[in-house]
């Protein structure tokens, strides 16, 4: 698992983004990876679901949340991708 974030990490900086952008993304991931009880790969839209759930009671906003589903949605095309 670290390695698969390690990469992405490597990834973000070849597509040169902002030091505060890789960071900002690699924190949001690995709060993702550390909240699910199955491995990235069995994730199914019921387990995102449950997710937004859990930011909401948080009591996150709207557009925090959405931020936080498209960096994720950002590292599983980057996994679909490699």
């Amino acid at each position: 698992m670290t390695n698969v974030i390690i990469n992405f990490r490597r990834h973000l900086k070849r597509r040169n983004y902002s030091p505060h952008t890789v960071k900002y993304y690699l924190n949001i991931v690995k709060q993702f990876v550390l909240w699910l009880d199955v491995a990235i790969e069995q994730v199914t839209d019921k387990k995102i679901d449950a997710y937004i759930d859990y930011l909401h009671d948080k009591r996150m906003q709207p557009a925090s949340i959405n931020c936080y589903l498209a960096i994720i949605r950002r590292f599983y095309s980057y996994l679909k991708y490699e």
